[in-house]
């Protein structure tokens, strides 16, 4: 993230055979900057998406489909996660008065909570 101008810190681990699906997208606004990277892993993928916020007073609206199961809160490096389900997909979301993270798509549980924990390593 470093490279593309976001100072929100990214996972240092990803599972095994994971490559980067397209290039990096990067846009810009006068409210922010957001990072969207997408992974692949053998047949399954995930995407990583960091949003950095220039002004704090206007953070705009995310929302996230999930479904009936109860969301995992997951404290990680003094950062609250909040991990939920959609169909076969896993999310989990982090964020501050600068940033927020998330990382979504087809991985294991085990797997997020790893990535989820080498952030900031």
């Amino acid at each position: 993230f470093d490279s593309c101008g976001i100072t929100v810190p990214a996972p240092a681990w990803y599972p095994e055979d994971t490559m980067l699906a397209q290039d990096i997208k990067v846009s810009e606004n006068l409210d922010g900057s957001v990072v969207l990277c997408e992974f692949v892993c053998g047949d399954d993928y995930f995407f990583i998406e960091a949003q950095q916020y220039i002004k704090t007073d206007r953070i705009a609206k995310y929302t996230i489909e999930k479904d009936h199961l109860t969301v995992e809160e997951y404290p990680s490096n003094d950062r609250l996660f909040y991990i939920m389900f959609n169909q076969s997909n896993i999310c989990a979301v982090h964020s501050n008065s600068q940033y927020l993270i998330t990382i979504n798509g087809r991985l294991s549980l085990e797997d997020l909570k790893r990535m989820i924990d080498s952030i900031g390593e």
